[in-house]
């Protein structure tokens, strides 16, 4: 379970940066720097919504609430301009905020024109959205891999491109009915129709499952397949996707 904001921030900057280098500097280097952030603890009676953290960008704030607990509160994006200055990060929000999320995901951070939020309190897929930063439309949503998450975050010619360890909860376990499984998650549509057209990863995800200390008993557990996506998303919602790399197991924590 991840307690507040921090672990679904940690989630995004896995893996980009070598050992030793600090969360921050990873995030960095995953998304633009914003202007400042503002965290306002707890109040009391008319302030009783927890914690507040606010994001300045340019052009708007990102204003969560309650991420001092694994379930946030929806995000705002609240306009800023230069008559009236930047934001107050404790006070309400103005009639022209537009909401972004519908609570329980944080911020992941900002690429161009583009916002990414993670889930804040997952169970094996981590799953995350991309939104347009102008006026908040949900252009994209997918799950990543909870320790290895997303690898690039960069601009192509107005496009986003990322680069991430896809995860997919699956329904049913690959160890207990491994063909039988297989086909159940592509007639659901977890999987593709080229990834199903592979043989189902039953080795792999039987030693992942004895990797995890899990007994004989829980092989019924359901499985979380994962395989790396290389793709590119525009602002009209149109994506590219190579899906490539081995197929991974997890057993569903």
């Amino acid at each position: 379970m991840m307690p507040c904001r921090t672990g679904a921030l940690l989630v995004a900057a896995a893996l980009l940066a070598p050992a030793g280098v600090h969360a921050q500097d990873r995030e960095a280097a995953l998304f633009d720097k914003p202007l400042a952030s503002e965290t306002v603890p707890p109040g009391t009676g008319a302030h009783p919504i927890g914690e507040i953290t606010c994001t300045w960008y340019r052009d708007f704030m990102v204003r969560e609430t309650d991420t001092d607990t694994p379930g946030p509160g929806a995000a705002m994006r609240i306009p800023v301009s230069a008559a009236a200055g930047r934001p107050t990060c404790g006070a309400a929000p103005p009639a022209e905020a537009i909401q972004l999320t519908k609570g329980d995901y944080s911020l992941l951070g900002r690429k161009g024109p583009f916002l990414l939020f993670a889930a804040t309190d997952p169970n094996g897929a981590v799953p995350f959205n991309v939104l347009a930063a102008g006026d908040g439309r949900r252009l994209y949503s997918d799950g990543m891999d909870a320790t290895d998450g997303l690898r690039a975050v960069t601009l192509e010619h107005d496009a986003l491109h990322l680069r991430f360890l896809r995860a997919v909860n699956g329904s049913c376990s690959i160890v207990q009915d491994g063909a039988g499984c297989w086909a159940k998650m592509a007639r659901e549509g977890m999987i593709g129709p080229a990834l199903a057209a592979s043989p189902p990863p039953v080795q792999v995800c039987a030693a992942a499952y004895r990797k995890a200390g899990m007994p004989a008993t829980a092989a019924d557990d359901p499985s979380v397949i994962t395989y790396e996506v290389d793709m590119t998303l525009d602002l009209s919602g149109r994506q590219q996707v190579l899906s490539r790399g081995p197929v991974g197991c997890e057993p569903m924590p």
